[in-house]
């Protein structure tokens, strides 16, 4: 696959999926329990997620504008 955002986009997902697993894992299953109407998350897992998915769209718009 030809990589057209150029800069080192591979290393620096790696890089951001190493060092946000864990919040990674709490906002994937956070989706899956919202997508399939299981009782709600708690607040501290529900604020994990947002900022999670804040700093993925932080890192696609770093990313995308290289």
């Amino acid at each position: 696959m030809v990589n057209r955002l150029g800069g080192n986009v591979g290393e620096d997902v790696r890089d951001f999926v190493s060092s946000n697993r864990r919040e990674l894992i709490i906002l994937e299953d956070s989706r899956s329990l919202g997508q399939y109407g299981i009782p709600s998350i708690d607040r501290d897992r529900a604020e994990i997620a947002v900022k999670t998915t804040e700093a993925v769209v932080d890192l696609v718009r770093r990313l995308w504008s290289l």
